[in-house]
């Protein structure tokens, strides 16, 4: 149960960081309610859970490989400038029903749980900046000096520290989607503008910065 418990304390950590996934799940949330939201956070956790193995078995030199590099530095990059595309169109021609669709709001589950929401997560997860930044300066040391049995990812410590990473990061994504759903149902249109305005300009900053870091 204590490893359960740090691996749940130590994802409230990564959690905490106001990065892009934090923003995709507030900003879906908001424009297309709870469903589409905790999808993208749902694949993040995934995401997660793939950083925080790597971390566990030791593998976390592999973030260290010029190639690695590269590929998050170009794929982070071009994430980040699609999304802010993204929200940029958004702002400049948003949907009519984007907010207040009550109908939309009370779909069914099926229906709004799209895989692409899914795999955005995961690959949010994956390149954001702060999170690669968060593994190899918080989590390496933090894991190394935890009493896991980390010779074997299917040690009954190790599992219920990833069990308890991965549920820390689903709570977190479900509070975030229904606290920006239930925002999005009150909010207008011109509110919602606005915020594609500063979720483009904000992913424009990360994309900038992720470049000028990568050269």
């Amino acid at each position: 149960m204590v490893s359960f418990i740090q691996g749940f304390l130590l994802s409230l950590s990564l959690c905490a960081d106001i990065g892009i996934v934090n923003l995709a799940i507030i900003r879906a949330g908001i424009a297309r309610g709870f469903w589409p939201a905790f999808a993208i956070g749902f694949g993040s956790c995934f995401g997660d859970v793939i950083y925080i193995v790597l971390v566990l078995l030791g593998f976390a030199f592999v973030l260290q490989f010029t190639i690695v590099q590269t590929a998050l530095w170009i794929g982070g990059t071009l994430t980040l400038l699609w999304l802010a595309w993204k929200m940029a169109r958004e702002a400049w021609r948003p949907r009519s029903k984007a907010v207040g669709d009550e109908t939309q709001m009370r779909s069914s589950m099926s229906a709004n749980l799209k895989m692409k929401d899914v795999f955005l997560g995961v690959g949010l997860a994956v390149l954001s900046p702060s999170a690669v930044l968060w593994y190899a300066a918080v989590a390496v040391p933090i894991v190394a000096g935890l009493q896991l049995s980390t010779s074997s990812i299917f040690g009954s410590s190790t599992m219920l520290f990833i069990a308890g990473f991965f549920s820390a990061g689903l709570i977190w994504s479900s509070c975030l989607a229904w606290m920006s759903s239930r925002s999005g149902q009150r909010v207008g249109a011109l509110f919602l503008r606005w915020m594609s305005i500063i979720s483009a300009l904000l992913f424009l900053c990360f994309a900038i910065h992720v470049f000028r870091s990568g050269l």
